[in-house]
């Protein structure tokens, strides 16, 4: 008689009943970190590294607002960092330009940030507003 197997890894829970059936779901919830960014070219931090934990990230949310441009866009990019407060991009996780009232709504994803990093946003357009949905895991 085959015994029920649950397997566990980063946030999702896989398990075989002892009838071979298969179900899988979260093991657990996002997080969500947000910016509202009020001045261009800021760094925004939207995360920040934690001793022995990588960090995923299951999905952004990107609102340019109403006194945006509705010719020109907004560029802005999210992206790894050395500090809290740096504009220097180490590796972009997205870039994209967003006209007046836009919405950018990025799911699922399923990047892994670098161990020892931070994840800023920075953009040319003060009126731009992100939220970063993730979890953290084990290194």
């Amino acid at each position: 008689m085959p015994l029920p197997i649950t397997i566990k890894d980063c946030n999702r829970v896989s398990k075989i009943t002892e009838y071979g059936a298969l179900y899988t779901a979260n093991a657990g919830h996002d997080k969500t970190f947000n910016a509202k960014m009020t001045a261009a070219n800021t760094a925004y931090n939207l995360l920040e590294p934690k001793t022995s934990k990588k960090f995923v990230i299951t999905g952004l949310f990107i609102k340019a607002q109403f006194s945006v441009s509705n010719s020109v866009a907004a560029t802005i990019i999210v992206y790894e960092a050395g500090s809290r407060t740096s504009l220097t991009v180490v590796e972009t996780i997205i870039n994209l330009g967003l006209i007046r009232d836009d919405i950018a709504s990025i799911f699922p994803i399923n990047i892994l940030v670098n161990t020892g990093v931070w994840v800023n946003a920075k953009t040319d357009d003060p009126t731009v507003d992100v939220v970063l949905f993730g979890f953290p895991i084990d290194d």
